[in-house]
């Protein structure tokens, strides 16, 4: 989210977060927008959150219990559409979407879906890519990457001008070893695991892609 804020300026715009979870990127995107709504499938989650905004004093983050395929938001009523790490309908993204507002997908690059695990992995895992990006991508420092792309990565919705993707290596620090390979391991199972555990490792690198777009109405 702190990448986002550097690509586009969220002020007084409101702002859809579909598959919004816990709410780091609702809570992400607040710090500049005037209104997010934070809409999950889950009811525990949006309870989870709305209990995170009471603690946080959050006062322009909205949840909403709701379905990706039938968002409850009227059609053209926000300016921007995030989606961090869930799952999208793009047409349905695009009806909630005011004429050129922006539809915009976070997440990892599609082969490092795990991150620097992600051929650790492969191998137990079918539904990760075969080719995995190599290894160097992951260390700090490594350089982002901009490129562009057409608009059917949206499923064909219209779309002005080009897809504009930003990809970027982040290292999430969990100061403890141990810490790291508790979370890793809930996630991915005993493999990932050792993996920290043996390296004595806090660290996890990711290589993240922001995909952005302007929809034409």
């Amino acid at each position: 989210m702190k990448r986002l804020h550097t690509l586009i300026d969220l002020t007084d715009c409101d702002v859809l977060d579909i598959g919004a979870g816990t709410g780091r990127s609702a809570m992400g995107a607040a710090e500049k927008a005037k209104r997010v709504f934070a809409v999950d499938y889950y009811e525990s989650v949006v309870l989870f959150g709305k209990s995170q905004l009471q603690q946080t004093h959050t006062t322009n983050v909205h949840y909403i219990n709701g379905n990706r395929d039938h968002l409850p938001l009227p059609k053209n009523s926000v300016d921007v559409v995030i989606n961090a790490w869930a799952e999208l309908n793009p047409e349905e993204a695009y009806r909630t979407l005011k004429p050129n507002g922006y539809l915009i997908q976070l997440g990892a690059v599609p082969n490092a879906l795990c991150g620097e695990l992600t051929s650790q992995l492969a191998p137990d895992f079918p539904w990760l890519p075969k080719d995995c990006a190599p290894l160097e991508v992951f260390e700090p420092g490594y350089p982002d990457t901009y490129c562009t792309a057409d608009s059917s990565i949206w499923n064909g919705i219209p779309i002005t001008g080009s897809i504009n993707i930003l990809q970027f290596t982040y290292v999430a620090d969990y100061k403890n070893y141990s810490e790291a390979a508790a979370i890793t391991g809930r996630l991915y199972g005993p493999k990932a695991k050792r993996y920290f555990m043996t390296r004595k490792q806090s660290t996890f690198s990711w290589r993240l892609q922001i995909i952005m777009g302007q929809v034409s109405k």
